[in-house]
């Protein structure tokens, strides 16, 4: 992200180095990247909603 253009993404690096909100974005981003997979494997596969008959 320190390539990229946007002031907000260059705050999350001082020196090359990653400052706590990054971190911290980093964090947030991996958890919810990893909740959402897990309710892609848990969710239920709904039957089709046309009868048969």
């Amino acid at each position: 992200m320190s390539t990229w253009p946007y002031d907000w993404a260059h705050a999350l690096y001082v020196n090359d180095i990653l400052t706590t909100s990054g971190i911290v974005l980093s964090a947030l981003l991996v958890i919810i990247y990893f909740h959402a997979e897990l309710l892609c494997l848990l969710a239920p596969i709904r039957p089709s909603l046309s009868s048969s008959s």
